[in-house]
């Protein structure tokens, strides 16, 4: 796998080719090829005649068809709009961290370093055969930074509104559990901030409601749609705990974020 990983980067930075492991170009790339020659067409893809006896296409949130950087897909040709694209989501996950750890007062060696284990980590590493996780992960360093600023000083009002934009990235790169994870870890973290100063109680309450509330107004034509989709859905119509259990983690599998094998 590590041979397989390497020779992706190797290839699509330096050989002209582009990231194709896994679920890459059996889902994602298929998806943005679809997308590309759509728009090429002058048309919105929102119906996909070629899964099954065709799916709704736009709905579909993974499909990132209104996720903005997508637009490098739509107007550079195929494949190298593909990689640009995910190239600069690695280099953005690096640049935010590295933002963030200058804001929680790391040196500038020491803010490169954080954001170059940060974008090339295990996990993001094994992220690009999954693009809308990579996608959506991007977004999390801008968002603590966001909050960072927002809960220390100044107005809190831009920054929610910076907040509520980032969110709204984040749900349209496509992968929500990364959205309820990061949602999660907001709250935590305003949490957090309130028990040690209970002055910040009302700072945090308009920060958090107006990101939010900035986030599903921005967002609105995709996630209307999603909703609507998910409805007709078999997760719409209830499932049953062991199918969505299925693919969740044991337990004792938490073990391994210390001792990894």
């Amino acid at each position: 796998a590590k041979a397989i990983l390497y020779h992706q980067w190797r290839t699509a930075v330096f050989g002209g080719e582009t990231f194709v492991y896994r679920d890459v170009y059996r889902y994602f790339y298929p998806y943005k090829l679809f997308a590309h020659d759509s728009f090429q067409r002058l048309t919105i893809p929102l119906w996909n005649p070629g899964i099954y006896c065709g799916a709704p296409f736009l709905a579909a949130l993974q499909s990132q068809v209104l996720y903005p950087p997508s637009v490098l897909c739509y107007i550079l040709p195929m494949p190298h709009g593909f990689t640009l694209f995910i190239l600069l989501h690695v280099v953005a996950c690096g640049f935010f961290a590295y933002l963030l750890c200058r804001e929680w007062g790391y040196s500038f060696y020491g803010a490169l370093f954080s954001a170059v284990a940060f974008a090339f980590s295990g996990y993001l590493v094994s992220a690009l055969d999954m693009v809308s996780t990579l996608c959506s992960v991007t977004w999390l360093p801008l968002l603590l930074l966001l909050a960072e600023k927002a809960i220390k000083r100044g107005n809190p009002v831009p920054l929610s509104a910076g907040a509520g934009a980032a969110l709204a990235m984040q749900f349209l790169a496509g992968e929500p559990s990364v959205l309820f994870m990061t949602v999660f870890v907001l709250c935590l973290y305003f949490l957090i901030a309130v028990l040690r100063d209970s002055n910040l109680l009302k700072r945090a309450a308009i920060i958090l409601a107006g990101s939010f509330a900035i986030a599903a107004a921005l967002t609105a034509f995709q996630w209307m749609p999603f909703a609507e989709l998910v409805r007709h859905s078999s997760r719409g119509a209830g499932t049953a705990y062991s199918d969505a259990a299925r693919w969740s983690m044991p337990p004792a599998y938490y073990l391994t974020l210390l001792f990894p094998f």
